[in-house]
């Protein structure tokens, strides 16, 4: 499935990974972005909890339970870390919805989902190819990145 931008849920790539992770431009309460991402990533509390843990810190999945029915709206920075590591996105990006700002897109970012927005209608080996030909010019930046 993919959706545009205008959509809120970000482009998906055939095997159903995140291409891009971005928030619609409407400010989303800390536990509509937490049951968005769940949603989006089909996680459980549980699997933000075993994703959290990192020696004995982590976050747990009552906690993440009172995140999302909005009983806690204010988190410390180290279990902002543990529920970013636990939904799987940057730290920025749970800080942010924590503060109420969700930032606009870079223009950048709006132009790719744009692109991808219309591979409802690609066939499977047009899809295959678009994400071949991505992850060679990816490669090719993180290469001339490196100096290599």
């Amino acid at each position: 499935m993919v959706q545009n931008y205008s959509g809120g849920r970000g482009c998906r790539i055939p095997d159903g990974e995140k291409l891009l992770n971005m928030k619609n431009t409407n400010t989303e309460t800390p536990a509509e972005f937490v049951s968005r991402i769940m949603h989006d990533k089909n996680l459980t509390g549980r699997d933000v909890e075993r994703n959290s843990e990192k020696g004995d810190l982590k976050i747990t999945q009552s906690y993440v339970n009172r995140i999302r029915k909005g009983v806690i709206t204010n988190l410390t920075p180290a279990k902002q870390k543990d529920l970013a590591r636990g939904l799987g996105v940057t730290v920025e990006e749970v800080s942010a919805v924590f503060r109420g700002a969700n930032p606009e897109p870079d223009e950048f970012s709006k132009k790719v989902l744009n692109l991808v927005s219309e591979a409802d209608n690609w066939t499977e080996a047009q899809k295959k190819q678009f994400i071949a030909t991505v992850q060679i010019i990816v490669a090719g930046i993180r290469s001339e990145r490196k100096g290599t």
